[in-house]
């Protein structure tokens, strides 16, 4: 067999369990998210809004996660009419409504991080901080090949220490 032959058996079976590993993730995510009452898309906007600056438009938003704007507009009014958030008009431009996550969205907020850190705990569990350091470059290398092959654009990370720079925060 040659080398090349084995280089493509070789990503082949990593690229199938990678998918396989995913598909786990998720299934035993969502099985700890169903102890909260949001939907996973919801639940999903939630925490994009956290980090999200106050006067964003749902047009902003949907470009940012990739949906349509309709999406956006029954997901926030949908978290809005159950008391995760509220809508108030923005001070600096009367057109616009700041969202504000209210003191039950941050009470989910909170419960949702404790699945986060335990997913992770059992994810991680027996790996050192080499190996997840590791993993994280690798990822990378992949989501910046399959970018470029969609013709995005892939910021240089030489240098940077990603892992201390924005994956720990």
């Amino acid at each position: 067999m040659s080398l090349e032959t084995d280089i493509e058996i070789k990503t082949y079976g990593v690229m199938k369990l990678f998918a396989f590993v995913s598909r786990r993730h998720k299934k035993i995510f969502e099985n700890m998210m169903r102890t909260l009452p949001l939907h996973g898309s919801q639940h999903y906007l939630l925490v994009f809004l956290v980090s999200a600056k106050p006067d964003i438009s749902q047009k902003e938003i949907a470009e940012e996660l990739k949906v349509s704007t309709a999406a956006i507009a029954v997901a926030l009014k949908r978290l809005e009419s159950e008391g995760y958030i509220s809508r108030k008009v923005s001070e600096s431009d009367n057109r616009f409504n700041e969202i504000v996550i209210t003191e039950k969205g941050r009470d989910i907020l909170s419960e949702s991080s404790k699945i986060f850190k335990k997913l992770n705990e059992l994810t991680f569990r027996n790996f050192s901080s080499r190996d997840i350091n590791d993993f994280y470059f690798a990822l990378n290398k992949i989501n910046d090949n399959l970018a470029l092959a969609e013709g995005a654009e892939v910021k240089n990370r030489k240098g940077s220490n990603l892992w201390a720079d924005g994956l720990n925060t």
